[in-house]
């Protein structure tokens, strides 16, 4: 993924694996965008990789902040990609959910048995 984005108006929100982690890059973007004019804040979170800009949408459009971001090498080139729709994290969730039941009903399962046939093989010696 190479960064994901967030647009209203005025508001923009990237993700990029290249902030994550690295608050070198984070205030270097941060810097960057400041020292343009019709940026009025930018609020970064290195351990998200996130940066929120809020800005004078008739002096900027989001393109072109992306334009400025990429051309620095603080954003991968390439299409923003959203994430996943909320269907698909809850079915990855049910599935692991799912898995886990099977684990615990199986182990309870071969705990029985294991159980009853030392009882029966205790009850067979005496």
């Amino acid at each position: 993924m190479p960064h994901y984005i967030h647009h209203l108006p005025g508001r923009l929100r990237i993700k990029s694996r290249q902030l994550k982690r690295n608050p070198g890059a984070i205030s270097s973007a941060c810097s960057l965008l400041a020292n343009h004019h019709g940026i009025d804040a930018v609020e970064a979170n290195s351990v998200t990789g996130s940066l929120l800009i809020t800005y004078d949408p008739q002096q900027h459009h989001p393109d072109q902040l992306l334009a400025i971001l990429s051309g620095a090498g603080l954003i991968a080139d390439g299409t923003a990609t959203p994430p996943p729709p909320e269907e698909d994290r809850l079915t990855v969730t049910m599935t692991d959910v799912g898995g886990k039941i099977g684990k615990a009903v199986l182990g309870m399962l071969v705990e029985k048995a294991v159980e009853r046939s030392a009882l029966a093989l205790v009850g067979a010696i005496l």
